[in-house]
């Protein structure tokens, strides 16, 4: 169900007073310049988990295609993952509940569907709060916790959703990466935020902001989507107080990526075979000229050419498209012919399948089409 793995709808959009007010966090900014530095590693580092995270689905994708093979097989293979990942979100935050007094928690329970699971009465599992109820609510108290979120929890939470999300991309179920991969950012990137806390001179550093930087740099440096990724963060969360940061982190993940592999959607149109056109030529075609790819000496085709002649050519030749040439006037047979247009292959079958022998020219020729036309 794409409930579990789909879209960003809306992480918290602040109202007009509360946006007034989002630019600074515990009175001071929600960012400065001493944050830069880190924003960029962060996005070094989600370009690296992003580079690592298309190479293993690559090779996932190519163990399924020898592997899983039939729809039996694809059956099995998402009932298995079905249960791997049901049974991985709800053993951890059995085993490892993370018990929290509801007033102490680091986010706003009417936001947030908070989950008691195994704890006490009047106690909310953080564990299990961002592990089983819809993704929406995680990324959400992963933004938005003001106050400070158990390591362990960011740590399981960042791991969990990434080796699943690994796991399940190229599976035969409609499922998608992009929220998967903010929670695993997000994640990552409180984590980061909170760690700064500690720092002198950045103890006013807003978690929520990094938090959003990271799932910024997961985004970007899977999929390579640099500006996709940016507005989508931006405006899903209302945060334009951190495009500048959030637009640091995607170029440096999708520089630091590019190092490695191509973005996962780019891999897996290749491992598909699907003829993908990328957005720059490579660099030994540049220096190309189409003599260098065209066939020496030239076939071409007259105007008015018999069906034999036509379909010996064709039988000869692997061409896709032939010119088409005429003779100038007072020109010999053998020179003085002219350019007059081009012929595709697909067009000549189509002449031969319709027989329209003779149609003005005289019986027993092909006429192909004039060149004023």
């Amino acid at each position: 169900e794409d409930a579990a793995w789909g879209a960003p709808v809306a992480f918290g959009t602040p109202n007009t007073a509360r946006a007034a007010s989002a630019l600074h966090h515990g009175g001071h900014p929600l960012w400065h310049a001493l944050h830069l530095p880190a924003f960029a590693a962060l996005g070094a580092a989600g370009g690296l988990l992003g580079a690592g995270f298309v190479a293993v689905s690559v090779r996932l994708a190519r163990w399924r295609a020898r592997r899983v093979r039939g729809k039996g097989a694809q059956l099995l293979e998402v009932l298995l993952l079905s249960l791997l990942t049901t049974s991985v979100l709800f053993l951890a935050p059995t085993l490892l509940p993370g018990c929290v007094p509801k007033g102490a928690l680091p986010f706003d329970p009417r936001n947030v569907h908070t989950v008691r699971h195994t704890c006490a009465k009047g106690e909310v599992s953080t564990l299990a709060t961002a592990t089983l109820p819809e993704m929406e609510h995680t990324v959400r108290a992963l933004l938005h916790a003001a106050g400070h979120f158990p390591t362990r929890d960011l740590a399981l939470v960042a791991c969990l959703f990434g080796l699943l999300a690994c796991a399940t991309f190229g599976a035969a179920i409609p499922s998608g990466i992009f929220v998967p991969l903010i929670v695993v950012g997000a994640a990552a990137g409180r984590l980061l935020g909170q760690s700064l806390q500690a720092l002198p001179g950045l103890e006013g550093t807003s978690a929520g902001a990094t938090a959003l930087v990271g799932a910024a740099a997961a985004l970007a440096g899977t999929t390579r989507l640099t500006m996709a990724a940016a507005v989508i963060l931006v405006e899903t969360t209302g945060g334009v107080a951190h495009a500048v940061p959030v637009a640091i982190a995607v170029l440096a993940a999708k520089v630091v990526g590019d190092k490695f592999t191509k973005g996962v959607y780019q891999e897996h149109i290749a491992l598909a075979g699907v003829a993908f056109l990328p957005d720059e030529a490579p660099s030994a075609a540049r220096r190309l000229r189409a003599a260098d790819v065209a066939t020496s000496p030239v076939v071409c085709l007259p105007e008015v050419l018999s069906v034999r002649a036509l379909v010996d050519t064709l039988r000869r030749t692997t061409h896709s498209a032939f010119p088409v040439t005429y003779r100038a006037e007072g020109a010999a047979d053998h020179a003085g012919r002219r350019f007059s247009g081009l012929v595709l292959r697909q067009q000549l079958l189509v002449i031969l399948k319709e027989r329209p022998w003779g149609r003005g020219r005289g019986p027993g020729g092909v006429l192909l089409p004039d060149r004023d036309n």
